[in-house]
């Protein structure tokens, strides 16, 4: 798993053209190809550790989904 940092962006609206704070957050890279100007809110950073192999997230995918179906999807239980 790798930990990325996802953010709060000041950037320019793809609807509006007008600055405003991102509906959502997103990695540098995701913010600055939307707006070349866009410039981070300090203090909303969030790290979430994302899969760097597909195996990663098949490994937690038992525990994410709710118990009554793990046997209808032949399944281990967690």
């Amino acid at each position: 798993m790798k930990p990325t940092e996802f953010w709060h962006w000041k950037m320019k609206s793809e609807t509006t053209g007008k600055v405003q704070r991102s509906p959502c957050r997103f990695t540098e890279e995701v913010a600055l190809s939307r707006d070349p100007q866009a410039v981070r809110i300090p203090g909303t950073c969030e790290v979430r550790n994302l899969p760097t192999h597909p195996d990663e997230y098949r490994a937690q995918l038992p525990s994410l989904i709710p118990h009554k179906i793990h046997h209808a999807l032949g399944l281990p239980k967690p």
